[in-house]
Parts: C-alpha cells; structure tokens; sequence
C-alpha cells in the first residue's frame, strides 16, 4: 500500500487491528536497485535491522539466505515468491522474482523494496526512548502492587517486562512487543493506535 498508487486491499476485521506507526515502518524500508554501489555484508545487515532472520536452510517468509554473492530474499508480503539478489563485488548486479516451489526465475527486476517484518519494527533510538518510559511505568506498577500485597503478581511483572526490555534492547524487538506499541509510537494513554486505515 505504501509503494504502488493504484492498490485495492480486502480485509476483515483485521483493518481495525492496532498496528505501529506507518511513518516509523515506511522509513525502515530498503530499496535495493540494480546497480546500487551496497555489499552484500551491508544488505545483510539492514534486512537484520529490519527484523529478517537468516536462514540457510529452509528459508520462508520474513527470512533470507545468502549463498556467495547471491542472496535469496524471502519477503514477508510474498506468499510463493522470492527474490535473487546477485552482486558483483559491492554492486548489485541483478534482481530476479522466482517461485519458492520450483527456483525458477520468473522475471528480472529493476528495483526491490524491502519492508520491515513486522509492523512493529522501531528505529534503535525510539526503541531506546521508549523503553525509559516503560521503565517509568513499570516502577509506578510495581509500587501498586507492592503497596496492596500482590507479590505474586509484581515479581511475574518485574520478570516480564525486564525480559522484553532486554530483548529490545539487544534486539530491537520482543515477543508481543504490540503490548509496548503506545511507547513505540509516543502515543499519550487512551490514544487510538494506527491502523490499516493510517497505512
């Protein structure tokens, strides 16, 4: 939706679904261009920050592969196709669409537009920020738990959420990191988070 001009979308109730911020997850693309001066070292890289994961084996959607100067490209919006990066030294070379089934090159490709993962992938420095704020409000939950003798539930809490801020601190992201999408975003309390309309 945020590349072509002319897109039709059919969804259900999934179109009202909390979602990240679409100005945050459209400037975490990554345009690859035949004849870009990147290595493939560097492409790596950026997909990782945009939370693929590599996969030399089975590679499937959200993943990638590299193997010599090629790279095999699974996008998390393509359900049976896939793109072939080559390079020649730190320039992309070619770009091919090819069937996951079968490997066969479907056609040739001037420009590829990568887009993060998830909808929840967030810069390094938001994800920074947000997490003093949780810390913040954290401590505040924890307190109220500790004054009204839940225990129990401050110590599942504290583990918690330490858990995810370590993970999006080394990672960028968490598992359920749209419980933390208020923060990510810098919405105030109460507000609406973006949906598909947004996008």
């Amino acid at each position: 939706m945020l590349e072509e001009r002319d897109v039709i979308v059919v969804s259900s109730v999934s179109a009202i679904y909390g979602m990240g911020s679409p100005e945050q997850y459209s400037s975490m693309r990554l345009p690859l261009n035949v004849g870009d001066k990147i290595s493939v070292a560097d492409v790596v890289r950026a997909l990782v920050d945009i939370q693929y994961k590599r996969n030399d084996v089975a590679p499937t959607r959200g993943e990638f592969r590299v193997r010599g100067d090629t790279l095999d490209l699974f996008p998390s919006h393509l359900a049976d196709l896939a793109w072939k990066i080559s390079f020649w030294g730190d320039e992309i070379e070619e770009i091919w669409e090819f069937d996951t089934l079968t490997g066969a090159k479907l056609h040739r490709m001037d420009r590829a537009v990568v887009y993060p993962n998830t909808h929840y992938a967030t810069p390094m420095p938001s994800v920074l920020q947000a997490i003093s704020q949780i810390r913040q409000d954290l401590d505040e939950r924890l307190k109220y738990f500790h004054d009204n003798m839940k225990y129990i539930e401050e110590q599942r809490l504290r583990e918690r959420v330490n858990f995810d801020i370590e993970m999006m601190e080394s990672t960028g992201t968490c598992r359920g990191i749209e419980n933390y999408s208020r923060y990510l975003t810098g919405r105030l309390p109460g507000q609406p988070p973006p949906t598909l309309f947004e996008y």
